[in-house]
């Protein structure tokens, strides 16, 4: 077994000093509560339940304490301020859904959509769980996908999440142990509606609108520019760079787009350029916009 110098040790644990001091608190307010494992404190003081499913909470747990993405979370809460309706988009098992539905003021109402059966039923489970903590009445839960127009695609499932399209995006992320690792992704049919033709069947115009959708993104705000452009909803945004490159789409041509109609980062209009220097790089971006 491999073990660090004891310098190496020492230098790892100063530059992650404050990722253990959130795990240690997060465990004595879960004890000292007298909560059951399955929660995590996206904030200190405040938690949510998760589905009783160990990936899930590990990736919910993760994402809540360590340093190098937990500041997702609080840019989804400052984002959220002041907002009551929120579209969760790639809602996945409901973390963001579950936050925004426990944060928010009690007249909230969260649609959270989501088109894969497994992360479909994580999240069934997800708002079950916390609507026991407060009531979901007005938690919707969709199983679609949304793109540039309606109909109906194939969707392609890695495990927890996928994409759109018969073509593989992302890698299988979830290993049952009863196929090879490399086994056929499962795929299946969606429906799929365009973001205004939802907001309008459901007679609702979100305030804050949450998208994690694999590069769909690029189809979905392209779609809805005149919609963006009446209501303004705050936007909080991962731009999947290259995913959309990978299906030849400019991700710089999203935010040029969101840009001309009035949108912009938390720093202003000035901090636009720094936005698309992001957009340039590899990997993803997230973005809060208003």
């Amino acid at each position: 077994m491999r073990t660090l110098p004891g310098w190496k040790a020492a230098l790892t644990f100063a530059k992650n000093w404050s990722d253990y001091f959130i795990v240690n608190r997060n465990r004595y307010q879960r004890t000292a509560a007298g909560l059951p494992q399955n929660t995590v404190f996206y904030r200190p003081g405040d938690w949510i339940y998760t589905p009783d499913d160990l990936i899930v909470w590990c990736l919910w747990d993760n994402h809540c304490t360590a340093g190098y993405i937990r500041h997702e979370v609080g840019e989804f809460l400052q984002a959220s301020r002041g907002c009551s309706r929120l579209l969760d988009l790639g809602a996945s098992a409901g973390f963001f859904s579950a936050i925004f539905h426990d944060a928010a003021g009690p007249d909230a109402v969260v649609h959270s959509i989501e088109p894969d059966l497994e992360s479909f039923r994580l999240l069934e489970e997800t708002r079950r769980l916390n609507g026991y903590k407060k009531s979901n009445e007005h938690w919707v839960l969709s199983r679609l996908a949304l793109s540039d127009a309606p109909g109906k695609a194939e969707f392609t499932s890695t495990g927890l999440g996928g994409s759109l399209g018969g073509k593989v995006l992302s890698s299988r992320n979830v290993f049952s142990g009863n196929e090879p690792a490399l086994a056929e992704p499962t795929r299946f049919a969606v429906e799929i509606e365009t973001l205004e033709d939802y907001c309008a069947r459901h007679r609702f115009t979100p305030d804050l609108i949450k998208l994690d959708i694999e590069s769909y993104e690029y189809e979905v705000l392209m779609q809805a520019r005149p919609f963006l452009e009446k209501h303004r909803p705050c936007l909080h945004l991962e731009l999947h760079n290259a995913l959309l490159r990978a299906r030849q789409k400019d991700p710089c041509e999203v935010l040029q787009t969101l840009f001309a109609i009035g949108y912009a980062p938390p720093g202003g209009p000035d901090d636009r350029g720094k936005a698309m220097e992001e957009a340039k790089g590899c990997g993803s971006s997230h973005f809060r916009l208003s």
